[in-house]
């Protein structure tokens, strides 16, 4: 994902949204850089937004929406998981100098970022095309990679193994059901105040303790779960 660079019209500077609206800005530039770079889209949800630009993330969604309809640079695509981002006339201004449009084949298109499962659906596959290396792991880890998936990381890295580590000592610490529930709470926090950030197994083992204080502040029974 961090390799390689984009381009950057100077156009933008006529645009406005450089000087009146920098929240706007730091978003657009951001989903610059993360949008795959043959189709100009990205998956993802307001919470990861948010931790990638340092931004809140109602504040980041909000300035999500003002560049769809405010500055027309890109469309947005919801569901109640996640949002498709499509930045639009990506082809015009990051195609090859040659003209050629920086496309891929369609066997490479099926097969970037495939996930799938094998016969006895024990493990998860996701294949990396750059390296192309097959990341796979064991069901409990990977269980607990697609919560983070389906609720607040749409495009979390199963190959990261400092996340996949952090999941394998949840679960051999707490147990699978138990780290399951930490992960709901996570996923519930996130967004209200003085909640801590957590969109990875990484942040969920190092935040506990954060998690447990953040629901005892609020009385909240859910703490309970949380004594460690």
């Amino acid at each position: 994902m961090l390799n390689g660079w984009i381009k950057l019209h100077r156009k933008i500077l006529n645009n406005g949204m450089i000087k009146t609206d920098h929240r706007a800005y730091i978003v657009f530039s951001v989903i610059l850089l993360m949008v795959d770079k043959n189709t100009g889209r990205w998956l993802t949800g307001r919470f990861m937004l948010g931790q990638l630009t340092g931004l809140k993330p109602i504040t980041a969604y909000s300035s999500l929406k003002r560049l769809q309809n405010k500055w027309g640079v890109i469309s947005i695509n919801s569901n109640n998981k996640y949002s498709v981002i499509s930045v639009l006339n990506w082809d015009k201004y990051q195609k090859l100098e040659n003209g050629k449009n920086n496309k891929v084949t369609t066997k490479q298109q099926q097969s970037n970022n495939k996930v799938t499962l094998n016969k006895n659906k024990e493990l998860r596959i996701k294949k990396d095309i750059s390296t192309n290396v097959d990341i796979s792991g064991t069901k409990q880890i990977v269980e607990i990679l697609e919560m983070f998936e389906k609720t607040v990381n749409p495009t979390i890295n199963y190959g990261n193994k400092t996340n996949r580590k952090a999941a394998g000592d949840l679960i051999k610490k707490f147990g699978l059901e138990r780290t399951k529930q930490f992960v709901k709470l996570a996923v519930d926090a996130q967004g209200k105040d003085f909640a801590p950030t957590i969109t990875t197994p990484y942040q969920l083992y190092n935040k506990l303790a954060e998690l447990r204080i953040f629901y005892e502040r609020n009385k909240s029974k859910q703490a309970k779960i949380l004594k460690l």
